[in-house]
């Protein structure tokens, strides 16, 4: 016989968040409906707690959402604010309620970690620092896998669509950052490893990320010339050479140059500096 006065001890459902393929927020089985963040503050408020995953305090939150308003005015905007951040995520929560994911008191909130159960920027970096750690032990095609797996979570920039608050900005160079560097190492490990068309791929992401990337020129120029394709190698020398000038007026280093010399020449690449 079921006891009908006990409280149900049903654990509560995890959230499934991706910020760098769109932002989107899943509750157990369910997404949550984009519509449900109409309300700007609303999701600017759990970007931000998502953003600085330790308790915020209330006056941060205060200063960056509403410093234009009286103290009083700001704080009842925010408790407006938190109860509507508390309804998206648990629609069924009663008024009084306490909410499994937005938590703190009249001090501080924050998000409830514990119940995220997969976060794509967390997956992006642990990946990402596997295949980092992977390479400083020499173990390179590990490392290639690891560095590999951490792309098929960076499908975009961090909340590409979002308003340019200056935290989601400073975050999004972070991770920018992150995987300019991932692809530049990958880039490396691949042409090491004799893998020339992926290096090859790798690489031309690199530079059309970051078009004065001179390493990721010259890992192009690399790749294309170990695969044959000698013209077009030399052709990504003249482009490599033509945007440094253009946009640092600089020469490419010696390093390009030499890799340059010998393909011109016809000379192999076996040896070439890296």
């Amino acid at each position: 016989m079921v006891d009908q006065g006990r409280k149900s001890t049903l654990l509560p459902l995890t959230l499934t968040i991706w910020c760098l393929n769109g932002f989107r927020v899943q509750r157990g089985p369910e997404f949550i409906l984009p519509e449900s963040w109409n309300r700007k503050k609303t999701a600017l408020l759990f970007k931000f707690l998502l953003v600085h995953r330790q308790p915020v305090p209330v006056h941060v939150l205060l200063n960056e959402f509403w410093s234009h308003l009286p103290e009083k005015s700001a704080r009842h905007n925010l408790a407006v604010t938190v109860y509507n951040l508390r309804r998206v995520l648990e629609p069924e929560l009663e008024r009084g309620q306490r909410s499994n994911y937005i938590l703190g008191g009249s001090d501080y909130l924050y998000l409830n970690w514990d119940l995220v159960a997969f976060y794509d920027v967390d997956e992006f970096l642990k990946r990402y620092n596997q295949g980092m750690d992977l390479l400083a032990q020499g173990l390179l095609r590990p490392a290639a896998r690891a560095l590999t797996d951490a792309l098929e979570f960076y499908k975009t920039d961090f909340l590409l669509d979002a308003a340019s608050e200056p935290w989601i900005i400073a975050e999004r160079e972070r991770l920018q950052v992150a995987r300019l560097d991932l692809l530049e190492h990958l880039s490396e490990i691949l042409i090491k490893l004799g893998q020339y068309k992926k290096a090859f791929e790798h690489a031309r992401h690199l530079v059309q990320l970051d078009p004065c990337n001179e390493e990721g020129h010259r890992m192009v120029i690399e790749a294309l010339a170990r695969l044959g394709h000698r013209s077009q190698a030399i052709a990504q020398y003249q482009r490599c050479r033509e945007v440094l000038k253009r946009e640092r007026g600089i020469e490419p280093g010696p390093l390009t140059e030499e890799l340059y010399r010998r393909i011109a020449s016809g000379e192999s690449c076996q040896g070439s500096p890296r």
